[in-house]
């Protein structure tokens, strides 16, 4: 199957950033902020405008070629890992958390699309698989590389910067 799709493979290896956002973000966002009660607040809110523009994004894809909001959201997305390196404040963690999670719905919600439209058009259940195993080998790696980077330079810059690389790879799409 990897074979068959190799762009869309290293298209989907981008989700490997996904796994940089759940892990290595939360972590930093608590350094930073230093109290649960604001490091939830902060998640929380910023979660709140990812909701509300989900709903308009996902009229917005039905209304606007998929492929140019994938685009979109990618490059604000690998703009946002980059930033995080400026981060050094609850607002900045605040802004960043919350730009971040805008441009990962711009760009997931024409991308999962994109994706099932895709499965449709050719054999459902094996390119679901696919994807999926496209997205756990993205994740895998990302951990891997995050960990020896982390483990010799033990910083957070090098994780964002490899964030920011790996969001690139959903313009395979």
């Amino acid at each position: 199957m990897y074979r068959s799709f190799p762009k869309k493979f290293i298209a989907y290896l981008g989700f490997g950033e996904d796994l940089l956002v759940l892990t290595v973000w939360p972590i930093f966002i608590y350094i930073v902020v230093t109290d649960y009660k604001d490091t939830g607040m902060l998640a929380a809110t910023a979660s709140l405008f990812a909701v509300i523009l989900a709903l308009f994004l996902g009229q917005l894809s039905d209304q606007h070629t998929k492929h140019k909001l994938v685009k979109i959201g990618t490059f604000f997305n690998a703009v946002f890992w980059l930033a995080r390196m400026a981060v050094g404040n609850f607002l900045g963690a605040f802004v960043m958390d919350t730009g971040s999670k805008a441009s990962k719905e711009t760009l997931f919600i024409p991308l999962s699309t994109i994706t099932y439209m895709r499965a449709e058009q050719t054999h459902v259940v094996p390119y679901l698989v696919f994807f999926e195993q496209s997205l756990a080998i993205g994740k895998l790696s990302a951990c891997l590389i995050g960990a020896l980077l982390f483990s010799l330079t033990g910083s957070f810059m090098v994780l964002f910067l490899l964030g920011a690389l790996y969001s690139l790879f959903y313009l395979y799409i």
